[in-house]
Parts: C-alpha cells; sequence; structure tokens
C-alpha cells in the first residue's frame, strides 16, 4: 500500500508562507540522513537517493554547493518491520528544507527548516526498492511543483 499526502493550497496569490519561502530556489546544499539498515538490506540506499535528488535539482537548473549558508534539503528514509506484515516493512521517507531566516524576537538567524513533505508507506519486502523509488520521485516532483509555483508568484529581486 502507497499513500501520498500532499499540501492542499489555496489560489496561487494565496499560497502559505512556506511555500512562498520557496521562490527563486537557485543554489541547494544536500544532507541525506542515514538511511535505516533494513532499507540499505532492501537495496534503498544513500546512493540511491543521492542520484534522484541530483537529477531533479539538475533539471530544476538549481546548483548544489556546499556554503554553509546556502539553503539546505534533507532527505530522511527510515524503515521499521512490521510484525502484523509477515515480509512487509512500514516505511517514512521525509523531505527537510531549511532555511537562514532572522527571528526577530531573538534578534538572531537561524537554520530552520522552512518546508517539509512526506510520505508513510507499507508494502512487501519484494517492492519496496520500486516503492520507494516511486515514493521519491512523488515528493521531489511535489517540491519541484512547490518551487515552480511560488516562483510565479513572488516577483524576482
Amino acid at each position: 500500500m502507497v499513500c501520498f499526502g500532499a499540501p492542499v493550497l489555496p489560489g496561487e496569490k494565496d499560497l502559505p508562507d512556506p511555500i512562498i519561502s520557496l521562490a527563486h530556489l537557485e543554489e541547494i546544499r544536500l544532507k541525506i540522513t542515514p538511511v535505516s539498515r533494513v532499507l540499505i538490506e532492501l537495496d534503498v540506499t544513500e546512493d540511491m537517493i543521492r542520484s534522484k535528488l541530483e537529477e531533479m535539482l539538475q533539471e530544476m537548473g538549481v546548483a548544489i554547493v556546499k556554503t554553509a549558508d546556502a539553503p539546505m534539503l534533507e532527505i530522511m528514509a527510515i524503515g521499521v518491520a512490521e510484525p502484523a506484515v509477515a515480509g512487509g516493512l512500514a516505511f517514512n521517507i521525509r523531505l527537510l528544507f531549511y532555511q537562514n531566516i532572522y527571528v526577530a524576537r531573538l534578534d538572531r538567524h537561524l537554520m530552520v527548516p522552512t518546508f517539509s513533505d512526506f510520505n508513510v508507506s507499507l508494502d512487501r519486502n519484494d517492492r519496496i526498492r520500486d516503492t520507494a523509488i516511486l515514493t521519491l520521485d512523488h515528493l521531489l516532483s511535489r517540491f519541484k511543483n512547490m518551487v515552480d509555483r511560488a516562483s510565479r508568484v513572488v516577483p524576482s529581486k
């Protein structure tokens, strides 16, 4: 079973702030949180995830950088064996987009997630890799769509 969720969005001119914060993305750092061992054993690897990320960012024309103050896209892939489903696995792929923001109340700049998306799935072990690829493709497609929508609404500098 695969279950996808996405934000329910109002009209283009009334996009929520987390989506507006994605406008005109030009460069990004990547972080892939260590993938759960159970997923690695089923061939869902950091290399596979990195390849998908790089492919999507290249399509978007977004440069991958290592600059510490650049926005950061983090992907987390967590798998948990499901005892109630023999030969099955529950897994969560999470996308978090961090940006350096100013918090006036604290008079500080902080690197915090301004946008997130996730998917929770349950599937048979022999189908996990295919389901994970599909899931990651959907998450990245939604992220790209949100960047595109925000960039159409927010005037560029």
